[in-house]
């Protein structure tokens, strides 16, 4: 589990492995097996321990990324649209820009949740090329899915199933 990672991390007395599993634990919380509102108390929980501890920034706006999609899902747009936000902001000023295109899938994902798919395909499509362009073939193919669903939604069927031809090529 993860909280045995962190507990080995921190026996190797390796800050930057600590901040790898760190990192993780609002991933596996948002994509993994959990309620919505255990997922988001994981997400808090590193939040306010890289804050007390003076952590890392860049695993900060991971958590806040994950923590904003988590919100759109609870039905608080707003709340998940500043997170999103304060995690752009930070990986801009890191220059983080895989981090950045992650979080441009988190923003369509988050006006995907809220019924806005001409939004959230302003955030994937470029996502997506970008992510086809590095070859990330894993984020590219949850971003086609996403643009997918953006697509379907404004009734674009034909270039709906074109995208998700390409999530199932790359899944």
């Amino acid at each position: 589990t993860l909280d045995r990672a962190l507990a080995a991390a921190r026996d190797c007395d390796d800050r930057r492995l600590v901040d790898g599993v760190r990192a993780s634990a609002p991933e596996a919380a948002l994509w993994g097996p959990r309620q919505v509102t255990r997922a988001s108390g994981r997400c808090l929980d590193v939040v306010r321990v890289l804050r007390i501890t003076g952590g890392a920034p860049a695993v900060e706006a991971v958590a806040l990324r994950c923590q904003a999609v988590l919100e759109a899902l609870r039905g608080r747009p707003d709340a998940a649209r500043t997170m999103v936000a304060a995690a752009r902001r930070t990986f801009e000023e890191l220059g983080l820009a895989p981090h950045l295109l992650e979080t441009d899938i988190a923003a369509g994902h988050i006006e995907l949740a809220h019924a806005h798919p001409a939004e959230a395909e302003a955030h994937l499509r470029p996502a997506l090329e970008s992510l086809r362009e590095r070859g990330l073939d894993g984020e590219t193919a949850r971003a086609a899915a996403l643009l997918g669903r953006a697509l379907l939604a404004q009734g674009r069927v034909d270039e709906a199933e074109a995208v998700g031809e390409e999530a199932a090529r790359l899944a």
